[in-house]
This record gives structure tokens, C-alpha cells and sequence, in this order.
């Protein structure tokens, strides 16, 4: 993930865990990381796909926040 972050001049990128029971896409749940340009990194826990879209909303917001 961080290889292709760098690569494609992302700001961010969100890694889908697939070694993980549950996690993945075949799942109602998922596990991610998701990591800046800046070196931050950040992990979350085994949850539904509905509270990670809300983990992920929410780190863009407060990245934006933070280099503003």
C-alpha cells in the first residue's frame, strides 16, 4: 500500500486486510489500514463495512483538517 501510495501521488490509501477471518470481500465485515503521504498510519479493528465507510470519511476529514 505504500509502495502504490507513493507511486500514484495520493494523498491516502486504504488497505483491506485479506489475512484476517472476516475481514475482506466476501464479508459483511472488514479490517483496514489507511495510510498518508505524510508516513501517518492508521489500523482499525474487525467491524461492518458501514462503521469502516465511517472510519474512512472521518480520517480524510481530520487529514484535510491538518494540513489546512
Amino acid at each position: 500500500a505504500r509502495g502504490k501510495l507513493a507511486r500514484k501521488n495520493f494523498d491516502m490509501i486504504v488497505l483491506n486486510s485479506l489475512q484476517d477471518t472476516g475481514a475482506g470481500f466476501r464479508y459483511d465485515t472488514n479490517k483496514i489500514t489507511i495510510f498518508d503521504r505524510n508516513g501517518g498510519e492508521k489500523s482499525f479493528e474487525l467491524k461492518s463495512k458501514e462503521a469502516v465507510a465511517g472510519d474512512i470519511k472521518n480520517s480524510v476529514l481530520e487529514y484535510y483538517q491538518s494540513i489546512q
